[in-house]
């Protein structure tokens, strides 16, 4: 044995007498056990890892581990579809959002625009049209909002471009700041901007009168 190279050794199916395996215990090193087996079947005993044991390597973890590319790269379509999974495509971006309610446009709020003809008498407007609502008072109107939604604050401007036409606000608003209901502007060009807004679907509509704008 002692004269023969490793490579000279045959290996065998079953131990003999001689073969012999020598185990040391490292707490003891003084103590030096013999146990009848040859190496391979020795190596076989050892048991295989677990998620909470160290071991060794199962053939089947081994063909999983073959089977990952070198380098793999989790984001590529062709490994992705190896594994079975699916890269979700991005939603396609257009140029209106409504986030509960509340309707964004080309990364502004949505203006809707009402004609003479719709600003006219007693008028409903839906808050899914536009939270920003311009006219001109050429005819007398009694405005209104439909579809306040339900929670959270909510709030509309109105852009009013000076005309004849009173307006009556007694439908919409409840409350005016500072307790009276504002003098629009009487001159040609003039734009007032009225805020109302609501905390509870619209049964308490407060208003404001940001102001009136003019030309220098």
């Amino acid at each position: 044995m002692a004269t023969k190279k490793l490579t000279d050794l045959v290996a065998l199916s079953t131990p003999v007498d001689a073969d012999l395996l020598l185990i040391r215990d490292d707490d003891e090193p003084a103590v030096i056990k013999s146990k009848k087996t040859t190496f391979l079947q020795f190596m076989d005993s050892i048991r295989v890892a677990t998620t909470s044991i160290a071991g060794f390597l199962s053939g089947a973890d081994k063909t999983k581990l073959d089977g990952i590319e070198a380098l793999a790269d989790v984001t590529d379509a062709a490994n992705v579809s190896a594994a079975g999974a699916v890269i979700a495509s991005a939603p396609a971006i257009t140029a209106e959002f409504d986030f509960a309610g509340n309707t964004i446009k080309d990364h502004a709020l949505k203006l809707e625009t009402i004609s003479d003809a719709n600003w006219n008498g007693a008028s409903s407007f839906d808050y899914a049209d536009g939270t920003a609502k311009s006219a001109t008072r050429t005819n007398a109107c009694t405005p209104d909002i439909t579809n306040w939604p339900a929670a959270g604050e909510s709030k509309v401007t109105f852009y009013l471009a000076q005309g004849a036409g009173a307006v009556t606000w007694t439908t919409l608003v409840d409350k005016w700041e500072g307790g009276s209901v504002p003098t629009l502007g009487a001159i040609a060009g003039d734009v007032d901007l009225i805020v109302v807004t609501t905390i509870d679907g619209g049964t308490t509509i407060y208003g404001a009168h940001v102001g009136t704008f003019s030309a220098p």
